[in-house]
């Protein structure tokens, strides 16, 4: 006797039901009616959105999750970071007063071509370094130096016949900043070991 098939066994394909699969049918199957014209100029018009914003968002990761803290101009942190700035401040003031500099100062350098005094002591005796100013002859020798990540002296303007060293503030994507000290010119290189660690202890703490 004849076996009859059974046809209600027979295996169907799966069909995908991803959103990429259901995206791609969309795009290749022809539209019948004005609703699935609609319906298919809905879903390729999403996919198309979602593609440039992905592509948007890869490119500029700070559109989500904000500026790169590497890459924030140091007065920036600063001023957005009330904790911080005290503690940098403390740094600074205990430095001073600890190893007694004819000056001390802690420099922002945000624009290329002008430089912010965050802390200046005693600002009285450098007006030229305290708020915003230009470069300045000092930065002909520094700044060169500051790109290396390294310390390095010049002869003071402010006060002629004493010195300058300074160490760069430097994050892992730019020079933001130096911390300057002036003293006389014996003591030099005995002070730049001194203010090189200053520095690191502000760049660890801000950056």
């Amino acid at each position: 006797m004849p076996v009859e098939k059974d046809k209600s066994t027979k295996a169907e394909g799966c069909k995908p039901t991803g959103w990429k699969a259901i995206l791609a049918m969309a795009a290749v199957k022809v539209p019948n009616t004005l609703s699935e014209f609609l319906w298919k100029g809905s879903l390729i018009g999403l996919g198309l959105t979602a593609t440039l914003s992905g592509m948007l968002l890869w490119r500029n990761p700070g559109i989500i999750f904000g500026e790169p803290i590497e890459k924030q101009s140091l007065i920036k942190r600063l001023s957005a970071h009330e904790d911080e700035k005290e503690k940098v401040f403390d740094l600074m003031e205990k430095h001073y007063y600890r190893h007694r500099p004819l000056g001390l100062m802690l420099v922002s350098w945000e624009k290329l071509d002008s430089l912010v005094g965050i802390w200046v002591r005693p600002a009285d005796d450098f007006p030229r370094k305290s708020g915003e100013h230009g470069l300045d002859v000092e930065m002909r020798t520094l700044g060169g130096h500051f790109l290396f990540g390294e310390c390095a002296q010049t002869e003071s303007l402010s006060i002629p016949g004493k010195t300058m060293i300074a160490c760069p503030i430097v994050s892992a994507y730019d020079v933001w900043g130096y911390v300057g000290m002036v003293v006389e010119e014996d003591s030099a290189a005995d002070s730049i070991p001194l203010l090189q660690l200053l520095a690191h202890r502000i760049t660890t703490l801000v950056y």
